[in-house]
């Protein structure tokens, strides 16, 4: 594994841990702070002035709004796959290698390593990742997350549904038929 993931990856997983964590004590102070910035264009672009920097160059952020990293290593699934996958390998990759862009690593096989070498490969099995919500798209996945509009929250069915160890969604289409 590179050096840059060796770093990055416990640094991204603590700070996720610690800023992106509904049971977190803080949790309620940041949705606090997140609802009065959401209130105003002067919060929303502070937001934009904090957030977007740090996560451009740390994963190439493209601001969809409904963050996914923590589902694949802390790698971004937008901008670090050409086909958006978020529920792993397209499996069109060959030794690691983008199918698309083949002079890329794979995000899927960079996270498989990043998880490996903490012995957390498990954790890319856990459920699935819904579909990411487009009407978020340019707007702050921190305020989203904090405010309980992204694909974490519980309003969702999808969502819901995704979290779960197997898929709900398609058990009640087998009970239908």
């Amino acid at each position: 594994m590179p050096l840059v993931d060796r770093v990055l990856y416990p640094l991204m997983r603590h700070s996720h841990n610690l800023f992106f964590n509904f049971d977190s004590p803080l949790a309620p102070a940041y949705k606090l702070a997140s609802r009065a910035l959401d209130n105003n264009i002067a919060g929303r672009l502070f937001m934009h002035l904090a957030e977007h920097p740090v996560k451009r160059t740390l994963l190439g952020c493209q601001r969809c709004g409904d963050c996914a990293i923590q589902h694949v290593g802390f790698l971004c699934p937008e901008s670090g796959c050409p086909k958006h996958t978020r529920n792993g390998a397209c499996g069109g990759s060959r030794n690691g290698m983008c199918e698309v862009n083949p002079d890329r690593r794979c995000v899927w096989f960079r996270a498989h390593a990043r998880l490996a070498s903490t012995g957390n490969v498990s954790e890319m099995c856990h459920g699935c990742v819904p579909p990411r919500m487009w009407e978020l798209n340019h707007t702050s996945s921190w305020l989203n997350f904090h405010l309980g509009r992204d694909h974490q929250s519980n309003g969702g069915e999808i969502s819901g549904c995704c979290r779960q160890t197997s898929c709900h969604l398609l058990l009640s289409d087998t009970k239908a038929s």
